[in-house]
């Protein structure tokens, strides 16, 4: 870029000399004529140089920036295809991790647990015939899933922990994937 702007100002020079030696033309013509003699002819000197001054930024805003930007383009899009594939490296790291496989064990397990306590609890509402308090009534409520709802708990140290190990494994993946999966 710092050549593009080097050509634009040498085109501004250029035009400005050029607007000088229009303005200066008509002394040097009578200057020429009234000594008899041939002066050089700065206005031609100076379209000369407007000219050479415009063919260089044409050059560069015709050829040399579209080939910048299709080269950036180029790059962007390469660092989109290697962020992929490190997105898929590291997915296979996780997935090949028997610590991933415990965690969809108790994952598996929770659900169970909670089908479990949830069955009991309607079995002893069923038992009452619909006699408890209106508090207990609340413990059959469907509990929402998100971890980032106001007052239902989650452990936030254990997906803190998981989280800055991901993170660490996106920068250095050989020290911190064991890391990961001790975190899991």
């Amino acid at each position: 870029m710092e050549r593009s702007w080097a050509a634009s100002s040498t085109l501004a020079e250029a035009r400005a000399a050029l607007q000088l030696a229009e303005r200066d033309e008509g002394s040097r013509v009578a200057y020429e004529f009234l000594n008899d003699g041939e002066l050089a002819d700065p206005v031609a000197d100076a379209k000369a140089a407007v000219a050479s001054a415009q063919a260089e930024v044409e050059r560069l805003d015709g050829r040399v920036k579209p080939a910048l930007l299709d080269e950036a383009h180029y790059i962007e899009r390469e660092l989109q295809r290697l962020r992929t594939e490190r997105a898929k490296a590291i997915t296979l790291i996780i997935a090949a991790s028997p610590h991933l496989q415990r965690l969809r064990e108790e994952h598996k397990a929770a659900w169970k647990e909670l089908r479990t306590v949830r069955a009991l609890l309607q079995a002893l509402l069923s038992a009452t015939h619909g006699q408890w308090p209106r508090e207990m009534e609340t413990a059959l409520a469907v509990e929402p899933l998100e971890a980032d709802r106001v007052g239902f708990e989650v452990d936030s140290a254990r997906i803190t922990a998981l989280q800055s190990a991901l993170v660490a494994l996106e920068t250095d993946a050989g020290d911190h994937v064991s890391r990961a999966y001790e975190v899991i």
